[in-house]
């Protein structure tokens, strides 16, 4: 009995974690290059995230490419739903998928 309630809440845990759906949020920072996670790693190429503390950064995904182009400031605003989604090749606490980006 006890085995049958654990799997039914592990169940029930695992659906309510797939249905929820994130809310917009507001960001400040600074728009910067991530770090790969591996430090012997060295390339051209810049994956633009957001710090938003000391050891705090963010993936950036534009749903409309266009915002992304239209900022000259490193300093930003942006709204956004942030989503728990592990980066292997960059230092990331998660995505946020734009929706405005400001400058400040």
């Amino acid at each position: 009995m006890a085995v049958s309630l654990f799997v039914i809440g592990l169940i029930a845990g695992y659906l309510i974690g797939k249905s929820a759906t994130p809310t917009s949020m507001v960001f400040t920072g600074t728009r910067i290059c991530l770090s790969h996670r591996d430090p012997n790693v060295r390339t051209e190429e810049c994956a633009i995230g957001l710090q938003t503390g000391p050891n705090t950064f963010y993936s950036l995904k534009y749903k409309d490419r266009t915002l992304e182009r239209k900022i000259l400031s490193d300093q930003v605003k942006i709204t956004g739903k942030l989503i728990a989604e592990p980066s292997e090749k960059y230092i990331s606490d998660g995505v946020i998928w734009v929706e405005t980006i400001d400058e400040m």
